[in-house]
């Protein structure tokens, strides 16, 4: 009979738990920075710790994937997909912190550019991709590797 090991589960289980303890930190935080944000009636901190709060639920997903902690550089996942991801996330946050002066990307892109960089700040999904994916291409995840092939004689 084949011994069933639990470490597997304890650590998937524990993980759980973290995230809820994460989310929780997480509301907490947002609803604070909500009232600040009411109260001076700033915007700008809560646009910051929406899109924080994304890389920090992608840095913790990412936990579920890498299978060791050593460096495997991945370079084409963290140009193609990792720094894209990033620099889209923090592009409307930068554009809110410098709007003061006026919208940088409104006056660099054309209005419908600018609007569509809105939107895909509103999908919430960009610093979270972009965050996972650049653990990943960092340790490396969990990619098969191909086996070496004996060569021909």
């Amino acid at each position: 009979m084949r011994k069933i090991t639990l470490r597997p589960y304890q650590w998937k289980l524990l993980w759980v738990v973290g995230l809820v303890i994460l989310s929780i930190l997480c509301f907490e935080l947002q609803e604070h920075t909500q009232k600040i944000s009411q109260d001076t009636y700033q915007v700008t901190p809560l646009i910051w710790i929406n899109v924080l709060i994304q890389i920090v639920f992608g840095l913790y997903f990412s936990l579920l994937f890498v299978r060791s902690w050593s460096i495997k550089y991945q370079p084409s996942l963290l140009f193609c997909v990792a720094l894209p991801c990033l620099v889209l996330a923090l592009s409307f946050p930068v554009d809110a912190t410098f709007s003061s002066v006026n919208h940088i990307l409104a006056t660099v892109f054309t209005p419908s550019i600018y609007q569509w960089l809105l939107k895909l700040y509103a999908m919430n999904a960009f610093g979270f991709i972009g965050s996972l994916t650049l653990v990943l291409s960092i340790f490396g995840g969990s990619q098969s590797k191909s086996k070496e092939q004996p060569p021909n004689e």
